[in-house]
């Protein structure tokens, strides 16, 4: 996470928060199974009120191999965290899934 000390806790108390509510899926520094770089900004001009946050959201195999990447925007951080999981989860967990799943055929 890049971005002022207070944003970047927020951001990352709140991607924690969602990211451990979904099934299967905890945040750990120890053995991850994928990593996820986020660089968040602000919008707006700095002289005038915060219209909201932007992030450039990448997911990493844990052997360091791109997966993908995703631009989401929003207006709050915690909306904004929502909004990486809800990509990170269809674009990245939700294969894992099925790629962990057994094969149903003999």
């Amino acid at each position: 996470m890049q971005g002022n000390t207070g944003e970047t806790a927020q951001i990352v108390s709140a991607l924690s928060h969602h990211f451990g509510k979904l099934a299967g899926v905890s945040v750990t520094d120890t053995e991850p199974a994928l990593r996820i770089q986020c660089l968040v900004a602000a919008t707006g001009p700095a002289s005038k009120m915060q219209l909201g946050y932007v992030s450039s959201v990448a997911a990493f195999s844990i052997d360091g191999r791109f997966i993908a990447q995703w631009v989401v925007a929003d207006s709050t951080v915690d909306e904004l965290a929502h909004d990486i999981t809800l990509s990170v989860e269809g674009g990245v967990i939700e294969s894992m899934r099925r790629a962990a799943q057994p094969s149903c055929s003999p």
